[in-house]
């Protein structure tokens, strides 16, 4: 990767972070949310099965959102990610829960479709 791709991809890691931290405070509905940002959210609560590290942290990722009982993700990934929706996932697991209230996802549990 050449150094303008690899800002570019910070800047983009940044700017999922702010969104769904803000997304999150609102309480925006689930079904308002961009579909990239979502997709993130999504991945970041999924535990990969390749990293110990990054399974932990989803783990630490849902109960801090959703509350301790949480045992699986409620938005399961259907889909294979992109190499960029890993680095979103991966900047959402490790910041995310240092910017919003515990629990602050609770709302979403219902993901209700109405704006």
């Amino acid at each position: 990767m050449r150094r303008e791709e690899i800002e570019q991809a910070i800047q983009d890691e940044d700017q999922t972070l702010a969104q769904v931290a803000g997304l999150l405070r609102s309480r925006v509905p689930w079904a308002r949310w961009p579909l990239p940002v979502r997709r993130a959210l999504e991945i970041a609560l999924d535990e990969p099965v390749t990293s110990e590290t990054s399974a932990w942290q989803a783990r630490v990722l849902r109960r801090h959102l959703f509350g301790p009982d949480t045992w699986g993700s409620p938005f399961p990934a259907a889909e294979l990610p992109t190499w960029i929706e890993i680095r979103r996932a991966e900047r959402l697991r490790a910041d995310l829960p240092r910017l919003v209230s515990l629990r602050a996802g609770a709302y979403l549990a219902t993901r209700s479709s109405t704006p």
